[in-house]
């Protein structure tokens, strides 16, 4: 059988690992984009912003204590379609002049 030489390997330490293509990593679309995106203080103070408010959204019942299917009522009406003079009582209104 015959047998395939192959030239050895160099043993030396002078080839650099660039030049072997062992260097950094690529810079992939998505990596520079990233990469601007960070250096956007706006954008990340803004990434901040939602994250915060979306962290509010989800765990909402450990902020308030009302239960967001409860209607708050006033003499039958919903108070959210109240003018602000309608729970008023006239003691109240008068001593307003």
């Amino acid at each position: 059988m015959t047998e395939i030489l192959y030239p050895p390997l160099p043993t030396d330490t002078s080839v650099s690992s660039a030049a072997l293509g062992m260097g950094e990593k690529p810079l992939t679309p998505a990596r520079l984009a990233w990469r601007r995106y960070r250096r956007h203080k706006i954008a990340m103070v803004s990434t901040l912003i939602l994250f915060i408010v979306a962290f509010m959204c989800v765990f909402a019942p450990l902020f308030t204590k009302y239960d967001p299917n409860t209607q708050i009522r006033a003499n039958g009406v919903l108070q959210a379609f109240l003018h602000p003079q309608h729970g008023r009582s006239k003691s109240d209104s008068s001593s307003r002049s």
